[in-house]
Parts: C-alpha cells; sequence; structure tokens
C-alpha cells in the first residue's frame, strides 16, 4: 500500500487541483478516505495522506470513527449533505478522515493511539502534524433523529485551524 501512497501524493500536488488550493475545497476530488468508511484501508497510510494535505493546506484533521452499518454514522452523512454551509464550512478547514470501525475491520492496532472511542460515530480532532487535540462522542450534537445544527456549528468553530 505504501508504494502507491508516494505516487498517489505526488499526482495530486503536482496537478495542483483546487482541493489543494488555499481553503477553497473541491468537493468532487476528496480523497476516497474523505467519502466512504472501507474495512479494506489502511487507516495509518490515510492519516499519512491526510497529514500531508492537512499542513499543505493550513487544515486540521476531523477523524471520524465508525462505517457505513452505523444508523448514527449514515444520519451524519445526511446531515452534512442537507446543510450545505456546514459541509463547507467542514471541509475548508479539516481533512476528513472515516476510519471503519465495525465487524469486518475494528482497525484495533490503530485506534490504540487514540482516546479510547465508546461508541460511534466518534470524532477526533487531530492537528495538522497528526497529534491528537481533542475527543469527542458526538451523541451530545444529537437532535432528534439527526444532529443539531448549532451544536455541531459551534463544535467545529472551536476546533477551526489557527491561519497565518
Amino acid at each position: 500500500m505504501r508504494s502507491i501512497f508516494v505516487p498517489v501524493l505526488m499526482l495530486f500536488l503536482l496537478s495542483g487541483c483546487e482541493y489543494f488550493s488555499g481553503n477553497r475545497v473541491n468537493l468532487e476530488e476528496l480523497p476516497e478516505f474523505s467519502k466512504q468508511y472501507n474495512p479494506s484501508y489502511d487507516p495509518q497510510s490515510d492519516l499519512e495522506f491526510a497529514i500531508s494535505i492537512a499542513s499543505e493546506s493550513n487544515r486540521r484533521i476531523l477523524m471520524i470513527v465508525g462505517g457505513d452499518w452505523c444508523p448514527w454514522c449514515r444520519s451524519m452523512d445526511k446531515f452534512f449533505k442537507e446543510n450545505s454551509d456546514l459541509n463547507a464550512l467542514l471541509h475548508e478547514n479539516f481533512v476528513v478522515l472515516k476510519v471503519y470501525y465495525g465487524k469486518e475491520n475494528y482497525n484495533s492496532r490503530f485506534l490504540s493511539g487514540f482516546p479510547r472511542l465508546i461508541a460511534t460515530p466518534h470524532f477526533y480532532i487531530l492537528d495538522s502534524d497528526g497529534s491528537t487535540l481533542h475527543s469527542q462522542e458526538t451523541e451530545v450534537l444529537e437532535k432528534g433523529r439527526s444532529y443539531d445544527k448549532l451544536k455541531v456549528t459551534a463544535f467545529l468553530q472551536r476546533w477551526l485551524p489557527v491561519k497565518p
């Protein structure tokens, strides 16, 4: 997997694609690890790639641990799609890294380096160098069968990267 990582990273960096330019994010060019939970992905390689993107674009990393099997994870995806302003705030300030956690792959070895998660989805805010800044259960952000827009906005704004 690592042998593919470097050429893919170089391709993205050299292409000058809009995804990497400043805070303007082309949502169609998000890395696959930002779009889906996949039990076969290598979260360590994905994190290394996310760190390179975050460093280059002065963003933090929002690592979301969950899976497509998780109703609240699906609800969160739907919530962000329905709230384009929040989706823009999210992707302009954070590189989203989805890490699968479920029967097919608990990613235990990888997740052992982070504070313990109790339930999914679970947020980890990482600085652009990959250091853990915060661990957050998402239950406190819920409202009914979805998420509370004001609480999610406040959460994201609290963890915005410091701009130069």
